[in-house]
Formats: C-alpha cells, structure tokens, sequence
C-alpha cells in the first residue's frame, strides 16, 4: 500500500504552514509548568507532518528534533510452540538518524520519545525513534485456513487470476503464478473430538507441489473456505503461492458439536417489566446436566440497541444468507445481569468444545447466542469499543472457533495476560478474531483506533497508551493491544480516520436508558471521563 498524505488526509494544505505555526505555539508553552520525560506507545492520530497523537499525548517536533528508525536486527522468539511468529519482547534493534519529513508516521506505529511535556496533554520532541514492526522476515511464510467473508477482488486475465484475496484478516495478492486449486470432496476444518484429534480430515499443512491444479471460479465468493500459503515481501506484503479453496458445509460432526451446548431461553415481558433467564444446558457423556441461569433485562430499547449493533457488523454474506442454509448463522445477542461467578468451572472443554467465555466481558455459542452483561456495557464509551467486543465474539462463531483447532489450541480471549508471557497456546485464535474483527469494524464504517483497549476498558483497567518514564512499556501495554496496533499500521495505512465514527452521542443516550433499566449499576460517569480510550479527538 502507499504511504497516505498525512498532510491532505487530515487537511492541511501545507507542512510549511505548520512549521510556521510552531514557533509561536512553543513560545506560548514556555509559561506553563514543563516536566522532562520520557514516552512510549502508539500513534493514534496524525495531525500534521509536525504533529501527532499517542493517545492522550499530542507530540509535537520540528527541524531541531532528532528523529531515528529502529529496525529489528534479530528475531527474538517467545515461548510456546504456536506463538513463536510473534515478538513482543523487545528483540534487537538498529537505529539510525533519518531527517524527521522521512518517517511518515502511520496510525498504529510504535514509537519513544523524549522530550519537554508541558500542562497535561502537549509534548515537545527532543527525540523520536520510530519503530519498524514486522511480523516475519521477507521470504518466510505464513499458512493457515479460514472462511472468506468478503467479496474477493479477482480478474482472470493474461492466463491467471490476479487481485486481491481478503482472507483471515490479511489481504492476500494473487498474481499468475500463484496455484489455485480446487480441495477434494473430503476436506472439512480440522476438528478435536473428545480430546483427542481426528486425522479424518484434510489440513491447511497438505497443498502438496504434485497436486493437480484443478480450479472452479464458483469458489471465488464469500462463505467459502480457503487454505492459503503466503510469502512475505520486502514490504511487509503478503503474495499468496498456493491456495486451497472449497465450499463451507456443516456435516453431522459438526451439527453435534453444536448441541453439545443448549440453553433454554425466556424473554422478558417488556410490558409488564418482568425480567427474563437463559438457562445453560449441556450434554456430556450423553447426560443432559443442568447449569447456572442467567437474567435477561426486561428492557426492550436496551435489548434492540444492542441487537441491531450487533446485526449490523455480521458480515454482508451472512445476512443475506437463506433461513434455510445449513452455513446461516442465527444470531441473537442478549444484554444480562453481570455473570458474577454463575459461570465459573461451567464452561470448559467438554468433548472438544468450548463455550467463549472471557472473564465478566462475554460469552459467545456456537449456534450465535452472544452475551454481554451490563456491568461491561456501562464502562465503555461509545458504539465502536462494543463493535469491537461484539466483532470477537461473531468472528470466533463464524470462523467455528468453538471446536476446530490448529492443530492443538485450547480456549482463549484477548486480556488473560498482560503480557505475552502470559500466553497460552491457544493465541492464534485471539490473533484471528483481532485481525477479522478489526477487518469487519472497518468494512462496518467503525473507527478501528477503539479495537486494541475496548477489553482493558470493558473490564475498567486503564489505557496505557503512552507509558510515561516506564522502564518496560512492553510489559505495560497488552500483548493484543500491541498486536492490535501492529496489524492496523501495517494493513490500514491508507485509511482516512475522518470518515470511521466512534459513535460517543449515541452512546451516552444508550448509557441512560442502560441506567434506567438497571438501576444497581454504578453511577453514571461524569462528562469529562466519558472520552475515547485508544484514540484522541
């Protein structure tokens, strides 16, 4: 992609008339209290080719400022076998002076500064290093297997197909000598069954060079699955060698999987202000056991607002499919009371499914029931923080996170850890829901600036985005928020912020009727603190 005009895009028609504008500002700074720090975090505005936002900090520098590119000279692996792709420790790194004009700051890119912060919000920059993050060296290779959920933007020309392939969060280039092979009948996602895993079915491990390149373009739409092998390029681009495409079905494993898991549902009587329950049932060892009940609030406005969000950030493909698709997803999303412990040692692995259930934030099934307790929608601050939370949840459904596994990976929700020290197997199904929820929040018109904290502000932790004077701001700052960052600087450099919505007004009319409907709910939070957690106005 190419590097946006920070200038146009944020509308300033020059930089000299900023640089003009600095002098004046800086002398009028002089008269406020500064304090020597030291910053880092993630750059979520650009305001000009002066001047940035990290967060609740606006940065400013000019031709004095010494500004350097770090670049990492060696990889630093984490523990775990399914992580070890991704670097959050702080590897290696060579740095070297580059006039500041060069940097070209994008949304989501990491950075250090030093510098003079005066009052609370206005920084001057001594020194920038900015922070070039790669998630592979060019030449290796990425693989795996999702559902499309998008339209691809192919052309069969000059002998081959050529265009863009938007899958599993990554836009893959297609170019004529990548090989698009049609799968075998047999193939079908990669299932666990009684915790043991079922060799029956084809991987994404097994596009082998010698197999034909048999290929139907009825399979270049979305709800289809897809097996894909990439390499990385200079760049950082992703070009797809191999791709393995074949229909999305749901055979009689997978139907059983969903009944593993059932609860029985009564609405509330909006009319008379009677609460409502979802009980949880599951079968296991082919006994149906009863669990815990939850409440549903009897408030319909409440219910309908949360529902019609959530509709409206299912993929396109999904809505318009038939009732009578066996692929059709129903989903239902329910506001409740908090789940307090009614569901602690209740939702576990049970015959290789798992409901997603992170901490008080969520539960997602299956079969589409999303929940989302009050206690979690009262901390937010505006509709794209719960397009966010919400956009986890649909994508871990759709992509049938609940029982397929690659190869071996266990329930997981971003937040569990601070740090990718607290990493469990199981982390590429959060790093999936992160890059496909942020892709959806995106083609939906939401700001995606919300999507790295909306779980640390969902559950009331603070937004540390930057880390003043930290030692060890890799530490501080969540794992998934620094992978949520790193995804968007490196595919969403193009995107004109102006234009997403955060959704703040409607939100704190939501808030209101949130309050009315449950009164035991903290009180309101004042004006000043209802403000965007991962990007500045």
């Amino acid at each position: 992609m190419s590097q946006p005009n920070v200038g146009s895009m944020w509308g300033f028609s020059s930089c000299h008339r900023k640089r003009a504008l600095f002098a004046p500002l800086f002398l009028l700074l002089v008269s406020i209290p500064a304090f020597a720090v030291t910053a880092s975090g993630f750059v979520t505005k650009i305001d000009s080719t002066t001047a940035f936002d990290m967060g609740s900090l606006h940065v400013l520098f000019d031709s004095q400022t010494q500004c350097l590119m770090a670049t990492p000279s060696a990889k630093q692996w984490v523990p775990g076998p399914f992580s070890g792709r991704l670097s959050y420790h702080r590897p290696k790194l060579s740095r070297k002076f580059v006039p500041c004009g060069t940097l070209n700051f994008v949304v989501g890119e990491r950075t250090y500064i030093v510098g003079t912060q005066y009052g609370g919000r206005s920084f001057v920059a001594k020194k920038i290093i900015a922070y070039t993050e790669v998630l592979e060296k060019p030449g290796e290779k990425l693989r795996n297997t999702a559902i499309i959920e998008e339209q691809p933007e192919l052309q069969n020309k000059a002998g081959g197909w050529n265009g863009i392939l938007w899958v599993d969060g990554y836009p893959l280039t297609i170019t004529t000598h990548t090989r698009m092979l049609t799968a075998p009948a047999s193939t079908s996602l990669y299932y666990m069954y009684s915790n043991r895993i079922s060799y029956n079915y084809i991987t994404h491990s097994k596009i082998h060079p010698k197999d034909i390149p048999a290929f139907s373009s009825d399979l270049l739409r979305e709800n289809n699955c897809v097996t894909y092998h990439a390499i990385y390029g200079q760049d950082g681009s992703l070009t797809a060698e191999n791709l393995r495409f074949w229909p999305n079905h749901v055979d009689a494993k997978e139907k059983r999987y969903w009944n593993k898991f059932r609860t029985w549902i009564i609405d509330p009587d909006y009319k008379k202000h009677i609460y409502g329950s979802i009980r949880f049932n599951r079968f296991n060892r082919g006994i149906l056991r009863h669990g815990p009940t939850l409440t549903i609030l009897p408030d319909r406005t409440i219910q309908e607002w949360v529902s019609n969000l959530g509709m409206g950030i299912v993929p396109r493909y999904q809505r318009g499919l038939p009732d009578t698709d066996a692929t059709k997803i129903h989903f239902r999303f329910y506001v409740v009371k908090s789940f307090g412990s009614a569901l602690n040692g209740y939702l576990r692995i049970i015959d290789g499914v798992a409901l997603r259930k992170y901490d008080d934030v969520l539960v997602a099934m299956p079969n589409g029931i999303v929940l989302i307790p009050d206690s979690a929608l009262e901390k937010l601050n505006n509709k794209a923080e719960l397009a966010a939370i919400l956009e986890y949840a649909i994508s871990s459904i759709l992509q049938k996170q609940a029982y397929v596994i690659y190869p071996f990976a266990f329930s997981y929700w971003p937040g569990s850890g601070s740090n990718v020290g607290d990493q469990e197997p199981g982390v590429w199904q959060s790093e999936q829901q992160l890059r496909i929820g942020i892709r959806q929040m995106y083609l939906a018109g939401y700001d995606i600036r919300e999507a790295p904290f909306a779980w640390a502000v969902a559950q009331d932790k603070p937004v540390n985005n930057p880390i003043i004077n930290s030692k060890h701001p890799n530490k501080d700052i969540p794992w998934y928020a620094a992978y949520a960052f790193n995804y968007i600087s490196q595919y969403y450099k193009d995107v004109d912020y102006s234009k997403l919505k955060r959704g703040e007004k409607e939100y704190q009319a939501f808030l209101k009727e949130l309050y009315k409907a449950d009164p035991s709910l903290p009180h309101p939070k004042v004006a000043a603190a209802a403000t965007s957690a991962a990007a500045t106005k």
